[in-house]
């Protein structure tokens, strides 16, 4: 129920900061060639289907991937064997690596990941990062579940 309460708040915020911080005129979620020019239209195929996912999901995220879309700040999508991850930069500017076949289990529960779901995740710090909030986020310690990110 927290989890749930907390995820609310978050979109709330989301919310809140694209309708008072509207979007920006250029797109710039760029999705990087392949190094195996023979996968490009099946990858660019691929983050396209998935960011069409992720907008028809709901009106927030919709919101959140606008603001990438238009947003000054370079963030870009990069195939990837492995897992799904990012690296947001002290210029705001966000690095994905996107597997879209990456199937693995989480550790420990064995639940399933997604890649759309994981795609997401990494978009929404990009997201943290366009704002200025990654670093900051990260920083905070959760009473709740006891750990730090730095």
């Amino acid at each position: 129920m927290a989890k749930l309460l907390w995820s609310r708040r978050v979109i709330s915020v989301v919310g809140a900061f694209v309708y008072l911080f509207p979007g920006r005129s250029e797109a710039e979620i760029r999705i990087l060639p392949t190094d195996d020019p023979s996968e490009n239209a099946c990858f660019i195929q691929d983050v396209n289907d998935a960011l069409a996912v992720i907008k028809n999901t709901d009106p927030t995220l919709r919101d959140v991937i606008a603001w990438l879309e238009s947003s000054p700040v370079r963030h870009t999508i990069k195939q990837t064997e492995g897992i799904i991850i990012s690296h947001g930069e002290s210029d705001h500017h966000t690095d994905i690596e996107y597997n879209p076949r990456y199937k693995k289990r989480f550790p420990g529960d064995g639940v399933c990941i997604d890649p759309v779901a994981g795609l997401l995740h990494e978009l929404y710090h990009a997201f943290e990062n366009d704002i200025g909030l990654l670093q900051a986020n990260r920083s905070v310690r959760s009473k709740h579940e006891l750990y730090t990110y730095e």
